[in-house]
């Protein structure tokens, strides 16, 4: 008898650490199983992490790319405005000497003219009787040959 309750004693003690190695193995289960849930959801957090500065770091590269891009834009319009402006100057020069060119052609053309005029004035007052004239009347023309010569540069200045 004594032995039959030294077996079941001993039996009861290896139930209960079976049942302890048990539990122990369960908790160690679930503790490693937690550790391996919690490893894996800071590797999606890094991951996550890592995608987004990823992506700040591209759309930083494409904005970066994208003002590049405006700024070589702008310095070719500026250069290209330059090169108008530059184009026009030259045209306005060019239109500047040839209108003065063409003020002093006709400036030269009514010198011309007044010349001729007074040609033919001295040849008309020739052809009168010299005893006509007198120099009140040749003083009279000649005021009057300067200041058609006065209207025609004044007019010749204001062009």
């Amino acid at each position: 008898r004594y032995e039959a309750e030294r077996k079941k004693r001993e039996l009861e003690y290896q139930q209960i650490q079976q049942q302890k190695q048990m539990e122990e193995q369960q908790r160690k289960q679930q503790q490693e199983e937690q550790r391996r849930l919690e490893k894996e959801k800071k590797d999606y957090e890094d991951k996550l992490r890592r995608d987004e500065a990823q992506r700040q770091e591209r759309e930083a590269k494409e904005r970066l790319a994208l003002l590049k891009q405006q700024e070589k834009e702008q310095k070719k319009n500026e250069a290209k405005e330059k090169k108008k402006l530059k184009e026009s100057q030259k045209q306005e020069i060019k239109n500047q000497k040839r209108l003065e060119k063409q003020q002093k052609q006709e400036m030269l053309i009514q010198e011309r003219e007044l010349e001729l005029e007074r040609n033919r004035s001295l040849q008309a007052e020739r052809a009168l009787a010299p005893a006509e004239l007198t120099s009140n009347s040749l003083v009279e023309i000649s005021s009057k040959k300067a200041d058609k010569i006065a209207k025609s540069a004044i007019s010749l200045s204001v062009l």
